[in-house]
């Protein structure tokens, strides 16, 4: 089972990355509308993601270079409104890194549990009220992902730019 949350996580990770593989950084901040999601404030936000799962699956020796500093929190998390401001942002480098990186990670924590593992009580409280067990959050990330990448390839539109190549061999 673990195989198929694998499969999906790598694939909507790919197709995210390939979202904003053409991009350069002065675009990762445009907004067609004010509030908008556009790829920096993305990409941050799916990285806090990541960091929370591996909090989630109480992932041991996680590396340095996956710690939050509080910057990132007050920058990507849910209901922080995304600016055109690019200074406020990481760059596209650090955060495609930071992606990969996280999702190796994430994948690994995810390949070692168990069917009992997946049936433990989410620990979070707030998450628990609607994702009672870590299967569910499993399942919602996969969802959360793939909402984030429908919107970058709607940002790519509203930006003139083409579609992106797509990570289950369809566009």
């Amino acid at each position: 089972m673990n195989d198929y949350f694998i499969w999906a996580l790598n694939k909507a990770r790919q197709q995210t990355l390939n979202l904003v593989t053409d991009l350069d950084n002065s675009q990762l901040s445009l907004q067609s509308v004010a509030g908008e999601n556009h790829p920096a404030w993305t990409l941050g936000h799916l990285f806090l993601a990541d960091c929370l799962i591996l909090s989630l699956l109480q992932t041991p020796n996680i590396p340095s270079t996956l710690q939050l500093s509080s910057d990132w929190r007050e920058i990507y998390a849910p209901g922080k409104a995304p600016s055109s401001d690019r200074n406020r942002y990481h760059s596209k480098e650090e955060l495609v890194e930071k992606l990969v990186e996280s999702n190796k990670i994430r994948c690994q924590a995810i390949e070692k549990l168990t069917i009992t593992d997946l049936a433990k009580p989410t620990l979070e409280p707030r998450i628990a009220a609607i994702q009672p067990n870590v299967g569910h959050v499993l399942h919602y990330f996969l969802f959360h992902e793939g909402n984030h990448g429908g919107q970058l390839a709607a940002w790519r539109k509203t930006q003139g730019l083409s579609s992106a190549s797509g990570a289950f061999g369809i566009v």
